[in-house]
């Protein structure tokens, strides 16, 4: 997948923008399926579903998403209201789903480790 987003994104010079913002979801798609598969490979090994590598993989599909908006945003010169109006709802739920987990993963963080002031004097 990667050697072929490389290709397309080589093969078309005169569609720049357009070309840049394939290349860059195809990157990170490739990142967020390295993810799963260590996760996944994490589970098997150890019988157990780690939570946090989860988290992680929905925050980068997140920010993807996001560059993927913003890119189109500023590379694309000509859109139609329509076409802006759904890059920026694109943006705002990649934001929010971003906020989301990260809070979760900072929640989890927290649960695995007991402030030092909740722990009994000796």
């Amino acid at each position: 997948m990667l050697v072929r987003t490389m290709v397309d994104f080589l093969e078309r010079p005169s569609a720049y923008p357009a070309s840049i913002i394939t290349a860059l979801d195809g990157i990170l798609v490739v990142i967020i399926v390295v993810d799963i598969l260590h996760t996944v490979v994490t589970h098997l090994r150890s019988a157990t579903i780690p939570v946090r590598p989860f988290l992680v993989i929905g925050i980068l599909a997140g920010v993807r998403d996001i560059l993927s908006a913003s890119a189109r945003l500023s590379l694309i010169a000509r859109q139609t209201s329509t076409s802006f109006d759904q890059s920026i709802i694109e943006l705002g739920v990649g934001v929010g789903v971003v906020l989301v987990l990260l809070a979760g993963l900072l929640v989890l963080r927290a649960a695995a480790h007991p402030d030092k002031d909740d722990a009994p004097d000796d």
